[in-house]
C-alpha cells in the first residue's frame, strides 16, 4: 500500500516537473515573436501612469487609474473603457501581461494570430475576453460599442501596459482614425 501510495506520489511530481519544464518552452517559444520582423515595440502610451482621455474619430478612449498616482507591475489598478463607433478598428498589437476586456455593450470581431494562422470570434455585450499574452490581436467593432481593457499578470494582479504593434494588424488601421483631439484629463 505504501509503495503504491509512494509510486503514485513519484508519477506525480515527474508529470509536475515535466509540465514546468514544458510552459518554460513554451514561453520562450511565445517571446520568440518580438524577435519577429513583423513586431516593432510601440512608443510610451500616452495615457501611462494617470487617469486621461482622449478622442479621435473612432470614438473617446479613457483611462482611470486609483490608489497610487502611477500604476507598476504591482501597483495602482488602472482600467480603460473605451467607446468605439461601429465600423472603426482598435489594437493590432500584443503585450507581455493578459488583457482583458469586458464587451459592456455592442459586438466586436477579434482576429488573433494564433501560431501562423489568424482565429476570428464574434463577442457581444456582457462578455469577458482574456487574451493570451504575447498574442497579436485586432478588434473590429461591428456597432457603437463600449467596452473596457485592463492587463494582468500571471498571478491575475494589476500589471504594466507595454505594447508591440504585430504589422500586419496595425496596418489595417487607418492612420486618419488615430488623429486625436487634444488630451484632456479624465473627469
Amino acid at each position: 500500500m505504501a509503495a503504491a501510495a509512494a509510486a503514485s506520489a513519484l508519477l506525480v511530481l515527474a508529470v509536475l516537473g515535466a509540465r514546468h519544464q514544458l510552459g518554460g518552452a513554451r514561453r520562450a517559444q511565445e517571446e520568440e515573436i518580438y524577435e519577429s520582423e513583423l513586431v516593432v515595440e510601440a512608443p510610451p502610451p500616452s495615457l501611462a501612469g494617470r487617469s486621461s482621455r482622449f478622442e479621435d474619430a473612432r470614438g473617446v478612449y479613457e483611462r482611470l487609474c486609483f490608489g497610487a498616482a502611477a500604476p507598476s507591475a504591482n501597483g495602482a489598478p488602472c482600467v480603460n473603457v473605451l467607446f468605439t463607433r461601429k465600423g472603426f478598428l482598435r489594437s493590432g498589437d500584443l503585450h507581455k501581461a493578459r488583457q482583458v476586456n469586458h464587451i459592456v455593450s455592442g459586438s466586436v470581431r477579434l482576429t488573433q494570430r494564433i501560431g501562423d494562422a489568424d482565429a476570428t470570434s464574434v463577442h457581444h455585450g456582457a462578455e469577458t475576453i482574456v487574451l493570451p499574452a504575447h498574442t497579436p490581436h485586432l478588434y473590429e467593432f461591428l456597432e457603437d460599442t463600449l467596452m473596457t481593457e485592463h492587463w494582468i499578470d500571471e498571478m491575475g494582479r494589476p500589471a504594466e501596459f507595454r505594447a508591440w504593434l504585430f504589422q500586419p494588424y496595425r496596418l489595417r488601421i487607418s492612420n486618419a482614425s488615430l488623429l486625436r483631439s487634444e488630451m484632456l484629463p479624465a473627469v
